[in-house]
Order: structure tokens, then sequence, then C-alpha cells
């Protein structure tokens, strides 16, 4: 019985957690999709609404913000246990009451992109003559790539999973069959 939990269960619920682990997150903020929609009011507000999607538009994040005050990269200096710094950016809404995140995630990749954003933003804000805005921008970079197979494998080992379990317990029927008649 041992053997059957350590082989059927552990091995493999192990693999496909190190397998999501790396997966999931890395295809997360490797591949987005942004739909950014701005309007003008009548008193000169802006307000912005954005459609963020994850994982080919199975998971949606949708923000709306009022009385947005202009758009900005922050470029922060991260600490990682090895003592190593890397610098990370992201984009942000400033409004009023405070500042959201853009897209998911900071990294240094994708600046173009970042900065592309942040000047249609801006210059949507400071012409007071057009009323609406549509943008549509996709993120594909190396941490999603680098996260895609793992994610193929964890969700693969998902489905194989049961399979294996059924395998290694016929297995293990067999044997103790073949010990009793023997």
């Amino acid at each position: 019985m041992k053997d059957f939990l350590l082989k059927a269960i552990l091995e493999p619920l192990l693999a496909i957690l190190f397998c999501l682990a790396f997966g999931l997150p890395f295809t997360y903020v490797g591949f987005q999709d942004l739909n950014i929609e701005l309007k003008r009011d009548d008193a000169q507000e802006v307000t912005l609404d954005f459609i963020r999607k994850h994982y080919w538009g199975l998971i949606q994040i949708n923000e709306h913000l009022e009385k947005v005050e202009n758009a900005t990269r922050k470029t922060d200096l991260y600490r990682i246990k090895s003592k190593r710094h890397f610098l990370g950016t992201g984009v942000f809404i400033e409004t009023a009451t405070g500042a959201t995140r853009l897209i998911a995630g900071s990294s240094n990749v994708n600046d173009d992109v970042k900065l592309e954003m942040v000047r249609a933003i801006n210059g949507f804000i400071d012409d007071p003559i057009s009323s609406e805005l549509n943008l549509s921008f996709r993120i594909n970079n190396l941490f999603g790539w680098f996260g895609l197979p793992f994610l193929i494998l964890g969700i693969l080992g998902l489905v194989g999973w049961p399979f294996s379990i059924y395998r290694h317990w016929n297995e293990k029927l067999i044997n103790s069959a073949l010990e009793e008649s023997a």
C-alpha cells in the first residue's frame, strides 16, 4: 500500500504542483489582452473602463475608474533573496482616490507597449476636444512563453492522473492475485 501511495498519488501530485506553480503565474503575466475605453463627459472629467483578459479570455478583470487624472509608468527596484536587484515597471492609472494597476505584473519587458499606453492615455486626457478613445493592447513576452510548457504539462498531468491511479491500482490487484495463486 505504501508503494501505491508513493507511486500513484504523491509523485504525480508533486510533479503536477511543480508544473502548475511555474506555469500559472508566468502565463498569467506573460499573456494578456487589454481593452481600454476612455470617455470625457460635459464637465471634462475622464472615465476609463478596461478589460484585462488572461488565459485566452477564461479570466477577465473589469475595472471602471472615474475622474482619471493621468497614466504613469512606475519603476521599482526589487530585491530577491540572493540580494540581487532588478527593475520592474508597471502601468498605473491615477485618480483622485488612488492608483490602479493597468497591467498585471511588473517587469522590465514590454516597455515599448507600456510607454505607448501611457502616452495614448495621457494624450487623450490632455486633449479637451476628444470625447472618446478605444485602445487595445496585447502582451506576449518571455514570461508567458517560459510558463506555457509548464502549464501544458501541469494540465496534462491533471487529466492523466486518474488514469495513472487506476493503472497502479490494477497492477497492485494483479500482483496480489499472482502472489495468492503461487
